[in-house]
């Protein structure tokens, strides 16, 4: 018999031009249409999205394929992975990965699983979602995700590599407060700015909140169940890539760029979850892979970008905005594999 061991459960948690300011519009109408296309159609309505509006944009991408519900062979699966958009990918072509959650066929952990033989067998098992936090409902926790492999029997003996990637969609000191938020209403606010002044307008999470106990202790429960059932698997946090260019919030346009010259709260959150969950790592004692330093030269607006842009000649004209466009899951795979 398989042994699964119990459910996981967790213990909790200023006047301006009129031309940036038309195109950091489009960047608000761009980010909410872009947030659509992959929010599967019963987390939309969470998220407030109509569900009629998000089936129909995943319709669209014309997707239609998807990737074996199979469970893990005894003893569980060689590589599992768990985490939020990033990890998911939002590239086309898109595929059905089951638990109404859509991945992109090309995402950084399929290549990895397919460079090491495993993509498209039991072998291979993933729950990356659109929308998924460490602890932060209604969408997928971390738990939520690791009871799901529970049932599918990944975790084992024979499991090798876990990857984890989440955090950015908590709800960070502002209870009500999720990515989205920030993004809407902070990051491309050129009007009112992405000061820290904006946490406590509740238009931000709070970065000052996002800290390495916080962050353990919000993956704690999952982390013990995985390493408790996983013994022998090399458990891996992963990292954030580079979203700003020159040290400034910038996204591109259509190949020109956009800037937030206001955005201490936005960029700090992003430096804080990237030593938070280096020193989570630590003190849970999993492995963490840098996304951030190496992808460095790579942000929104620069000439060879990891992220994409709307409308972005140099992604290809692919992915969400501020997520991993073909190059950037090309070479983040390589990153993960060779340290994880």
């Amino acid at each position: 018999m398989r042994k699964t061991g119990r459910s996981p459960r967790n213990s909790n948690a200023t006047n301006t031009t009129n031309g940036p300011v038309r195109r950091l519009a489009a960047v608000s109408a761009a980010v909410a249409i872009g947030a659509t296309m992959f929010v599967p159609a019963a987390n939309a309505q969470s998220a407030g999205i109509p569900p009629e509006v998000a089936q129909a944009a995943v319709t669209a991408t014309g997707s239609g394929a998807s990737e074996p519900q199979q469970n893990a062979p005894e003893g569980g699966a060689r590589m599992v992975t768990l985490g939020d958009s990033v990890m998911a990918g939002t590239t086309l072509p898109l595929v059905d990965g089951g638990q109404e959650c859509f991945r992109s066929s090309d995402r950084y952990v399929s290549q990895v699983a397919r460079s090491i033989g495993v993509y498209n067998t039991p072998d291979f098992q993933d729950t990356s979602c659109f929308g998924a936090t460490l602890d932060s409902p209604p969408i997928l926790t971390l738990v939520d995700q690791a009871a799901h492999h529970r049932d599918r029997g990944s975790f084992g003996p024979r499991t090798e590599h876990v990857l984890i990637q989440a955090g950015l969609n908590d709800k960070w000191g502002n209870p009500d407060v999720d990515l989205l938020d920030t993004a809407l209403n902070c990051a491309i606010n050129l009007v009112q700015g992405c000061d820290m002044n904006a946490v406590g307008e509740g238009r931000a999470q709070d970065p000052d909140a996002v800290t390495a106990q916080a962050y353990a202790d919000r993956a704690r429960v999952a982390v013990d169940y995985i390493k408790h059932y996983a013994p022998n698997a090399k458990v891996s946090f992963v990292g954030y890539p580079t979203y700003a260019t020159n040290d400034r919030t910038c996204i591109s346009i259509g190949g020109l760029p956009a800037e937030q010259p206001r955005d201490e709260a936005i960029t700090r959150l992003f430096n804080n979850m990237q030593e938070a969950q280096r020193g989570a790592a630590e003190q849970l004692g999993v492995n963490f892979i840098d996304l951030k330093t190496p992808s460095a030269a790579h942000g929104g607006c620069t000439g060879e970008p990891w992220v994409s842009g709307i409308l972005d000649p140099a992604s290809g004209h692919q992915g969400v905005p501020v997520h991993l466009n073909p190059a950037g899951d090309h070479a983040v795979a390589g990153i993960v594999q060779s340290q994880m």
